[in-house]
């Protein structure tokens, strides 16, 4: 069955051999903690924004960069929100020239402010304020089409699946991030 996969990418990556690609992408996500204890929290609509950077490897290619995203987590009379950075990293199959699956994993931190909303009423402070640890990392999974929409420029359209590991940026019970994301950009490829 990999051999099928292997086989079908062999050359057809659409990223020239060699040196570093970039690409810039934004897109909404929706993320929840689940706890042992507690359950999963609501589902919110937040927004990322992402610049990558990818080795291509024949048909694989090596991808990281730094995302923004921004959570909010809770509901809006009770709830947290803050800006994570995460970075990714995964290796991508590359299935003819439009398609590609990628599997990983990502570490995310805490950046910025964290504001924290009780009662309707909101404050600003800071991640150790709230008991909240300010690392989680876990899996990755993604696929993506792309268009190629001149010389050297892909329009891709990619979907993530973010699964959390480790404790995640947890209040005070074992929490582990669920995150869909979409990611819409320019990958910039010769």
């Amino acid at each position: 069955f990999p051999l099928f996969f292997f086989a079908l990418g062999i050359g057809t990556s659409p990223l020239a051999a060699g040196a570093l690609k970039w690409s810039v992408a934004a897109g909404p996500s929706a993320g929840v903690y689940t706890s042992t204890s507690a359950g999963s929290t609501t589902p919110r609509l937040s927004g990322v924004g992402a610049l990558i950077a990818e080795i291509p490897m024949g048909a694989y290619s090596l991808e990281t960069g730094l995302l923004l995203d921004y959570r909010r987590i809770g509901s809006a009379t009770a709830g947290y929100t803050f800006t994570a950075g995460r970075v990714p990293l995964q290796l991508r199959l590359w299935i003819g020239k439009w398609l590609g699956l990628s599997a990983g994993g990502y570490l995310t931190g805490v950046a910025g402010l964290f504001r924290t909303t009780r009662d309707g009423a909101t404050t600003n402070g800071s991640a150790a304020d709230e008991s909240v640890n300010r690392l989680e990392f876990g899996a990755l999974a993604s696929a993506d089409l792309n268009f190629e929409v001149g010389n050297s420029k892909m329009l891709f359209l990619a979907a993530r699946y973010y699964f959390g590991l480790l404790g995640g940026i947890a209040m005070t019970d074992t929490l582990h991030w669920r995150e869909q994301q979409i990611l819409v950009g320019i990958r910039f490829f010769r």
